[in-house]
């Protein structure tokens, strides 16, 4: 073959790889054989012009054959194909003549794999040289409008920003800026995301290390840009999206913009899922990922986030090492790794989670030497493990590895970044709060300075720079106890409302801090000051509920604020007395998970006739978002999160919407509850709302004009909290002996002997004993609810003429009461001195004196008094549906609920009850019959946890029926007894969310409910039926608006009954109008 013919057959193979070569990067790079294919014939096109001897043709053939093998790498990983593009390339230079139109190519591609062979190594003075040879190859075009010179200035602007990263060189970043500008310039549509992102990444790099924000306030905009322009099958949206999801973290990081967080997840678990295992970045990616899910745990509390980072965390340490990636790749697995196990050992309570989190945080120092920034990280993750040690072990020593962890790491980092003001403001809080109690202002004002310090560092207007200035504000609120210097009160006051209205900071962290300062300000006796810091934290609770978040999440941050609006309504009354302004705080900072429900379900007229559309879209996400409400029941974490992410974006949507609305004066159906609406629930009767903070406890006794506070002198939040862990515990020990005594029973019928007939009369005597302590406690308790709260309400409101009112002789007044707190969970139903009652002409107890409903919050009471009566269209209008489970395997019978059965029968006619017994009462059957009919009675065994309320519910023939799957049915019910134990049980850790069976089917549509307290007899339970359904069956038929009534009789019967427990008829009680 001739020298000719060699090189025209080597033009012919380049020509036709190029061609093959287009169409697999026109096809999204997936079709492996096409790429193959153009691979294998390059290689013949350099064989065939290394024998024409045509030294130019070969050099052009290795240079095709070298950006091949380069973006073959990019997409395999493989080594191999690396090292072969690095050697073709240097041999494509040596056989170009210098003046040759594709040296400049040659050079750009050579410095993108020397800036690769950096990434690999760490080696810094690669960077240099991948400068250098990029730098010279735009030099040496001659050509200034030649297409390839945007990338060029893409990737000479990335290795100026990996410089900048090693050697914060600021002209370096400078000038990453600029060329990255330039590259977006010239770069044209179907080709800009790439260059969008390589100038994302020095926007992000700059602004991070000199505290600029409009380079930040820019990345995200740009980001979506980027994202936007992509189209279908790009073969690099995988650098595309890694720059959008940077992008979006850091948007959130300083700007704290949920949206961004929720969006950036989603596209970094795309990406990772893209890869091969084998690239060289894939643990830096799954790293990411693990970050993201924890910072969303960190703020949302959602399990499932937790659980996936741990794997993603875990899957990078794996992959870093297999597939022999960078010390950089290794080191930040091993800080994702750090980082989530100390996430999962603080929601665990493990101790042991410290010593696997040091452990790894070590491994991250060691892999990451000779990078200086890495290694800072790994060294603050230690000092976190360390600190979460003494947090589980008091031990002394731990602060001190600490401290020298944040001392070392703050060393890696220039006197001005605003990581070492971070580090400088931990290493102060950990010698702050190592300090005790009585540390006076000579030791604590070193501390004050070097926040000072750390503060002028990172600035207040960050989400970091915010938790300095909180904990700036946390140490001079506590040399101002000690030396009471005006100027400490002041700067604390000054610094907390900073971050309080910082949108940056975490809703979490600006409730704690506004409320901080309502304390602090409380204590010196600004009541004016302390009631409006006070009054912006409950403003911004709802925030903590936020909607993106799942139900134990939200549960989670809302018990953190567990007193804040029953403190923000004692401010206002310390402040003016304004029993109205008080009301209004109180009901803004209760319920909030109902009022959020409530919110989603209840758009407006208004905003309807304004905007048709937007009404229809909040209607429509509404619905999505109570759809994903609750997801436990999905095992797989990744399915989980998945819902996490849509509910996130739907959240943010939802948001969006509502802001428009409010902005356009269309976003009432959002607004606090003002007066009119508050005054509503007093229509029938006076409202007595019982307020117990640690400042003060009032009555806000609510007439359908005005809200009169009443100083309750005797009542302290302190005694209302013992006296509820006494009551719960004996309560607790009274169902731990019946338990034992149905154990007994089973264990003698099914082994008839000496020995287990002994066991039972042993736990029937354990029964009688703690029923004895029940009634022992219950005989002072209720006293001391008639002394402290009762009696003195009840002067109050002879005092105003509240009870004036002419009625029928032998009538009874009705009062409802609505309570805070955990005196919600006391029997304040059964106040007075019952024992009494052969003594005194005017009984002292409630019972006697009065009708009493009770209102989970006023709003419910009003909501209940609008409530349309009208049931048109449907199906079961007027009739009765009753659940009856008389057993349940693995509890107690209860033989009494077929006699509850066969009363129903004599009330209601054989066509209007309906009875869903044994395996028919399923969950969804008995959700449908809620749904479906007017009446319901439903008879069976309930729980509730007091720790976690929402797992309350009932016990049906297929499982638990719970708070959260009542909360999802809409209905419009009049009428409801849920004859089974706890239902109106609240939860102890949130007593103040008012989380009950009861409160339930109540905030989803029905109007009157009855339920129980605490666990009530099988017997009392039916003759306290028998009692309310005669009363409630007139002759006009039935008649739920007496149900409060019926309710009272019912209980004076049970009372009466000298053969029932003493107090079994106190747990029953009304919710409604």
């Amino acid at each position: 073959m001739s020298e000719r013919t060699s090189a025209s057959e080597a033009r012919d193979y380049l020509l036709e790889a190029k061609e093959l070569w287009e169409r697999y990067r026109r096809d999204g790079g997936n079709n492996s054989g096409l790429e193959e294919e153009a691979i294998s014939l390059i290689r013949r096109a350099i064989e065939c012009a290394s024998r024409s001897g045509d030294r130019t043709l070969e050099g052009m053939g290795r240079l095709d054959l070298g950006v091949m093998l380069s973006a073959r790498y990019e997409t395999t990983g493989e080594v191999e194909d690396f090292e072969g593009s690095a050697q073709e390339l240097d041999t494509a230079l040596i056989l170009l003549p210098s003046d040759h139109d594709d040296v400049p190519q040659v050079l750009a591609a050579m410095g993108s794999v020397v800036l690769h062979r950096f990434m690999r190594s760490g080696d810094p003075t690669f960077l240099s040289e991948a400068i250098e040879k990029t730098q010279r190859s735009i030099d040496s075009c001659r050509d200034v409008s030649d297409s390839r010179l945007a990338g060029w200035y893409s990737n000479l602007g990335t290795a100026l920003r990996f410089r900048h990263a090693v050697t914060d060189e600021r002209s370096d970043i400078d000038r990453a800026v600029e060329y990255g500008r330039l590259a977006v310039e010239r770069t044209p549509p179907p080709h800009r995301p790439l260059a969008l992102g390589a100038l994302i990444g020095s926007l992000i790099q700059r602004g991070l290390r000199y505290n600029d924000l409009d380079d930040v306030n820019r990345v995200a905009a740009l980001a979506r840009q980027a994202l936007s322009l992509v189209p279908d099958g790009y073969a690099a949206r995988g650098q595309v999206l890694g720059a959008v999801v940077a992008a979006l973290r850091v948007d959130h990081h300083l700007a704290g913009r949920q949206q961004s967080l929720d969006e950036a997840i989603p596209l970094q678990r795309e990406l990772v899922e893209s890869l091969s295992p084998a690239r060289p970045d894939m643990a830096l990616h799954l790293s990411s990922l693990s970050d993201l899910l924890r910072l969303r745990f960190e703020q949302l509390g959602s399990r499932a986030d937790l659980d996936e980072a741990v794997a993603a965390a875990r899957r990078a340490d794996e992959v870093g090492w297999a597939a022999g990636q960078s010390a950089a790749a290794r080191s930040l697995s091993f800080k994702a790794l750090a980082e989530v196990l100390l996430e999962e050992g603080d929601r665990e309570g493990s101790a042991g989670a410290s010593t696997e989190s040091v452990k790894a945080a070590r491994r991250a120092q060691a892999a990451a030497e000779g990078h200086p920034a890495l290694v800072a990280r790994a060294l603050i993750l230690e000092g976190n493990g360390w600190l979460f040690r003494h947090s589980a072990t008091q031990d002394p020593a731990a602060v001190q590895q600490a401290m020298s962890c944040f001392e070392r790491a703050a060393e890696h980092f220039p006197d001005d970044d605003a990581q070492r003001g971070v580090l400088l403001s931990n290493a102060a809080v950990v010698r702050l709060n190592s300090l005790p109690d009585d540390a006076g202002a000579s030791v604590l004002t070193p501390i004050i300075d070097e926040l000072r310090r750390a503060l002028v560092i990172t600035g207040s207007h960050t989400a970091t720079g915010a938790q300095t200035a909180a904990n700036l504000g946390a140490a001079l609120s506590r040399r101002y106890f000690d030396t009471r210097q005006a100027s400490d009160l002041r700067e604390v006051c000054e610094l907390w409302s900073v971050v309080a209205g910082l949108d940056a900071a975490p809703p979490q962290q600006r409730v704690r801090i506004a409320g901080l300062a309502g304390e602090l300000l409380m204590l010196s006796g600004q009541y004016a000051d302390a009631a409006d810091r006070y009054a912006d934290a409950v403003r911004l609770l709802p925030m903590a509920a936020w909607r993106g978040a799942d139900r134990a999440g939200v549960e989670a941050q809302l018990a953190q604020a567990r007193h804040l609006a029953c403190d923000a309504a004692a401010s206002r009354l310390a402040a003016d007395g304004d029993g109205m302004s008080a009301l209004q705080v109180l009901e803004a900072g209760r319920g909030v998970l109902w009022t959020r429900l409530l919110q989603l379900r209840r758009g407006g007229s208004d905003l309807e006739r304004w905007n048709p559309q937007l009404a229809e879209r909040l209607g429509e996400i509404a619905a999505q978002l109570e759809r994903l409400e609750d997801f436990d029941e999905l095992r797989s974490a990744r399915s989980r999160s998945g819902l996490i992410d849509r509910r996130a974006l739907l959240a943010a949507e939802y948001r969006e919407l509502v802001d428009r609305a409010i902005a356009a004066g269309h976003g009432g159906f959002h607004a606090p509850p003002d007066a009119p609406e508050l005054l509503q629930a007093a229509e029938g009767g006076p409202v007595v709302v019982v307020n117990v903070s640690q400042w003060r406890c009032d009555a806000l006794i609510v007439s359908a004009t005005d809200v009169h506070p009443l100083r309750l002198t005797a009542l302290s939040l302190e005694e209302v909290e013992q006296r509820t862990a006494d009551y719960l515990q004996v309560l607790g020990e009274l169902d731990t002996a019946r338990t034992l005594l149905h154990q007994a029973r089973r264990a003698r019928a099914a082994n008839p002997s000496l020995a287990s007939v002994r066991a039972e009369d042993a736990a029937r005597s354990q029964l009688v004993q703690a029923t004895q302590r029940v009634d022992a406690l219950l005989d002072d308790m209720l006293r001391w609810l008639w002394d402290t709260v009762v009696q003195p309400v009840i002067s109050e409101l002879e005092r105003l003429d509240l009870l004036a009112a002419p009625r029928q002789e032998g009538s009874v007044p009705r009062l409802w009461w609505c309570l805070t707190g955990t005196l919600s969970l006391l029997p304040v139903q059964g106040a007075g001195y019952h024992d009494e009652m052969a003594t005194q002409a005017v009984p002292r107890t409630l019972l006697d004196g009065f009708v009493c409903s009770f209102a989970p919050t006023v709003r419910a009471l009003a909501r209940a008094r609008r409530s349309a009566q009208e049931h048109t269209g449907r199906s079961e209008e007027g009739s009765m549906v009753m659940v009856a489970l008389p057993e349940t395997p693995g509890h107690p019978s209860l033989p009494e609920v077929r006699r509850e059965e066969d009363l129903l029968r004599t009330v209601f006619a054989k066509d209007r009850l309906r009875v869903l017994n044994g395996g028919a009462a399923t969950r969804s059957s008995v959700l449908e019959a809620l749904h479906g009919h007017r009446w319901a009675h439903v008879s069976c065994h309930g729980t509730q946890d007091l720790n976690e309320p929402s797992r309350g519910g009932l016990l049906l023939s297929d499982g638990l029926l719970s708070v959260p799957e009542i909360s999802s049915g809409r209905h419009r019910g009049d009428f409801i007894m849920l004859s089974a134990c706890k239902t109106l049980t609240g939860g102890r850790r949130l007593p103040d969310e008012v989380i009950s069976l009861g409160a339930a089917v109540h905030f989803t549509g029905y109007r009157h409910v009855i339920g129980t307290q605490w666990s009530v007899g099988s017997r009392a339970a039916a003759d306290f039926c028998e009692t309310l359904y005669t009363e409630l069956a007139t002759q006009e038929g039935f008649a739920p608006a007496r149900s409060a009534a019926a309710v009272r009789t019912a209980a004076l019967r049970l009372r009466a009954d000298a053969s029932l427990p003493r107090y079994s008829w106190t747990p029953f009680v009304h919710i409604g109008p």
